[in-house]
């Protein structure tokens, strides 16, 4: 982050931000040739009841000191930066989908315009079948979006199978650039 963020200081370009707001996503930041990806400062904490083998069950949380100290540097430049969030999309069936985790995703989503309005930060939401369609990805399939990111921004490490969250991030960031610049 901090080699972005003297590559960009001294820029008159326009610092776009993607946000996939999971608490398993992660921040995209491009701004002329450099590009940036952050995972979403978390931490895991006890929850009540025990798992079947007698361990603690654990919840991930926003770590929201360590979100807003992330944008602080980039507080100089707020006119500069247009953010993009991905609206949440909450499971209605399967494997997790109860109203405590549709609860969940809906705080986790909410707290990211209050953030970025306190913060005066342009922003915007888009839904995912928009910004998907209009970077040429198709349905759900992660490894795709990863494979492209991968390809379009072959400077950031996303090697792994788990970065396809890191890659959405930066596709998504990618996405308001085409948007602004008419792409």
């Amino acid at each position: 982050m901090d080699e972005f963020l003297k590559s960009v200081a001294n820029s008159e370009e326009l610092i776009f931000v993607g946000i996939d707001p999971g608490s398993e996503g992660a921040i995209g930041f491009l701004c002329g040739n450099f590009a940036c990806v952050v995972d979403i400062p978390t931490y895991k904490t006890e929850r009540s009841g025990k798992k079947l083998d007698g361990s603690s069950k654990t919840k991930t949380l926003f770590d929201h000191r360590a979100i807003v100290e992330l944008f602080k540097p980039f507080n100089p430049l707020r006119k500069r930066i247009r953010v993009c969030v991905e609206e949440a999309q909450v499971q209605i069936k399967g494997k997790g989908a109860n109203a405590y985790t549709g609860f969940r995703v809906g705080v986790g989503f909410g707290m990211w315009s209050l953030f970025f309005t306190a913060l005066d930060y342009y922003h915007e939401v888009v839904a995912p079948i928009s910004w998907k369609k209009n970077m040429g990805l198709q349905g759900k399939d992660k490894e795709f979006s990863r494979m492209k990111a991968a390809a379009m921004f072959p400077n950031v490490k996303l090697t792994r199978t788990a970065d396809h969250n890191r890659a959405e991030g930066l596709l998504l960031a990618e996405y308001l650039r085409r948007k602004v610049y008419g792409a």
